[in-house]
């Protein structure tokens, strides 16, 4: 008796804090709004890669946005890993009994996706870096519904097509507002791209068919 959980999900307090952290210096629209001199200054790699080297593929330039959509890319696929979702939603479900609080997937869903599509929001042009961060989420929302993985809760599941719903109305309608053809052609696209994600039909568990010999077109 008074004996301590052995496994506690950290706060949702806690969780909140860290993921406005994301948000704020990685996923908002002015996270990397430097100086443009300062992108200037920077020069590429003095030590090459070995094999770059020998097969002649050394960068003159330092790849910037590169980098920078890399490490983005690289903090979405952790955040929506379907490991980590496994997690979010087994703690919502330790924590239902009202004596701790945790993250919960919608509180994850929303908060990435309103900071990453935030120009389709206010009808503002989007950057090239930004763009290939609306890119990168897109895909990690058609991936839960087209390409899903057998690990991922349902419940993920669910919220992704939910939200390809809602921005393929937010797309429809910032269309309508932005007038740099970059910005626009980028919606067009990635409301193709929503539409056939919510089109796809994926057969679970299905045989391959099969495969009509010879004998068996004539009958025997």
């Amino acid at each position: 008796p008074g004996e301590r959980y052995p496994l506690v999900p950290v706060s949702a307090t806690d969780q909140k804090r860290a993921l406005n952290l994301l948000r704020d210096y990685l996923f908002a629209k002015n996270a990397f709004h430097f100086p443009q001199n300062v992108f200037l200054k920077l020069a590429p790699n003095p030590y090459p890669d070995l094999m770059q080297a020998v097969l002649g593929n050394i960068r003159q330039d330092a790849p910037v946005r590169d980098t920078i959509s890399a490490m983005q890319r690289s903090v979405l696929n952790q955040l929506f890993n379907p490991q980590t979702l496994n997690r979010i939603a087994n703690n919502e479900f330790k924590a239902s009994n009202g004596t701790v609080t945790t993250l919960s997937l919608p509180t994850l869903f929303r908060t990435v996706a309103d900071a990453v599509w935030e120009e389709a929001r206010n009808g503002s042009a989007v950057d090239s870096l930004r763009r290939q961060l609306q890119r990168a989420h897109l895909k990690t929302l058609t991936d839960m519904i087209t390409q899903p993985s057998a690990t991922a809760p349902d419940d993920a599941k669910m919220l992704a097509r939910y939200h390809l719903r809602q921005l393929k109305g937010i797309l429809h309608a910032a269309q309508k507002k932005v007038k740099d053809p970059y910005t626009q052609i980028h919606y067009a696209e990635a409301i193709e791209q929503i539409n056939k994600a919510l089109d796809a039909q994926v057969t679970i568990g299905a045989p391959p068919p099969a495969v009509r010999t010879l004998p068996l077109l004539l009958g025997q």
